[in-house]
């Protein structure tokens, strides 16, 4: 009697698909939720961690100069390490959510010893491909994220054969 085509009820004819192509803008820095890539995560990490840590370092460095009391002075250096280590829990907590893990797992980098080895797993783990319970996957990277964490990396590499 009806064909397909002609049929009001017939079922839709484009295929239905799980993923949406929607993808979260993982290029703001500052955000709590979301999902980053692996690239994007020592990029940015990285590049947080050494610009936090320079921007503390430079006062740091003038004021223990006119502190006398080294006891201040190491109350002021762990004030500054915490600084530092900020900007890498934020990073890391989104690298999880890429691999759909809680960012509750960002506290292992607190845990000496556990801590290098969460983040090798953060460095070297997959993401979870396509949607995941923290959103849509990360953008492409932008053309400076693979040159600037093969810098991370060398420097990380680099500060592990000085000592």
């Amino acid at each position: 009697m009806f064909n397909d085509h002609e049929n009001p009820y017939a079922s839709p004819s484009a295929p239905v698909e799980e993923d949406s192509p929607e993808v979260t803008n993982s290029s703001r820095i500052f955000v709590l939720n979301g999902r980053i890539g692996r690239w994007r995560f020592l990029a940015y990490g990285g590049l947080l961690s050494f610009a936090t840590g320079l921007a503390i370092a430079i006062p740091f460095l003038i004021v223990s100069q006119l502190i006398p009391d080294r006891a201040i002075v190491h109350v002021l250096n762990i004030a500054t390490n915490l600084c530092v280590l900020l900007p890498i829990l934020l990073m890391a907590r989104r690298r999880l959510q890429d691999m759909d893990h809680s960012g509750w797992w960002t506290l292992t980098l607190i845990v000496p010893l556990v801590n290098f080895l969460t983040m090798l797993y953060l460095v070297f783990g997959p993401g979870i491909r396509g949607r995941n319970r923290y959103g849509a996957p990360p953008s492409k990277n932008p053309a400076w994220v693979c040159p600037a964490s093969l810098l991370m990396a060398a420097t990380i590499r680099a500060m592990f054969a000085a000592t």
